[in-house]
C-alpha cells in the first residue's frame, strides 16, 4: 500500500457531495436575461424646409334644424360654435406648419384657397381658412425657426347629414 500525504487525499466525505452537486448545477446554467425593444424616431428635415405637426380638426360637432359654425382660433386653437350647431367633443385643433431657414432670411407665406369638406355621400360643408399673422412677406425670427398656424370657420347647414367631412389645403413658404 501506498502513502499518500493529507495535502493530495481526496475528501470522501457523503454529507459534503449534495451540496457540491447543488454548487455544480447553479455554476454551471448559463444566465438568463430578459429583454424588449422600443421604437426610437427622429426627423432630420434641411434648412428652408416646411413640415405640417398638427392637422386642421374641428372636432366632433352635432347639426341641429337651424345652420351655424365651428370656428377654431388661429392664435389659440380653441373651439366656438354658432347657430344651431353643438360642439360634441373630439380633438379640435388648429393646424401647425413648420418653416426652418436662416436667421432674417425673408420669406413669402401663401395658403391654397380654403377647402370645401365632403363626406362619402355628396355632403359638403365649405370653410374660411386664416393663418394667425396673416399671409405675406415675413423675416425669419432670430431662431430660424417659423411656426404657421391655420385656423378657420366651417359653415355647417342645418340638419346638415351626418359623417366624417374631410378636405385639404396648402400652405407655402418660399425662401428668398
Amino acid at each position: 500500500m501506498r502513502y499518500l500525504p493529507p495535502m493530495t487525499r481526496p475528501i470522501r466525505n457523503p454529507l459534503l457531495a449534495p451540496g457540491a452537486a447543488i454548487i455544480a448545477a447553479f455554476s454551471a446554467s448559463p444566465a438568463l436575461a430578459a429583454g424588449a425593444s422600443g421604437p426610437a424616431e427622429a426627423v432630420l428635415i434641411s434648412p428652408l424646409s416646411l413640415v405640417n405637426t398638427e392637422d386642421l380638426d374641428f372636432g366632433t360637432l352635432i347639426s341641429g334644424a337651424l345652420p351655424g359654425t365651428a370656428t377654431i382660433d388661429a392664435s389659440t386653437g380653441a373651439r366656438s360654435v354658432t347657430g344651431g350647431v353643438v360642439a360634441a367633443g373630439g380633438t379640435p385643433k388648429r393646424a401647425e406648419f413648420v418653416g426652418i431657414g436662416t436667421v432674417g432670411l425673408l420669406t413669402l407665406v401663401s395658403m391654397s384657397p380654403s377647402p370645401i369638406l365632403t363626406n362619402g355621400s355628396g355632403g359638403t360643408m365649405p370653410t374660411a381658412l386664416v393663418m394667425e399673422g396673416g399671409t405675406g412677406l415675413r423675416l425669419l425670427p432670430g431662431t430660424g425657426v417659423q411656426t404657421f398656424r391655420v385656423g378657420g370657420t366651417l359653415t355647417v347647414g342645418g340638419s346638415q347629414a351626418v359623417g366624417t367631412y374631410s378636405g385639404t389645403f396648402t400652405v407655402t413658404v418660399t425662401y428668398f
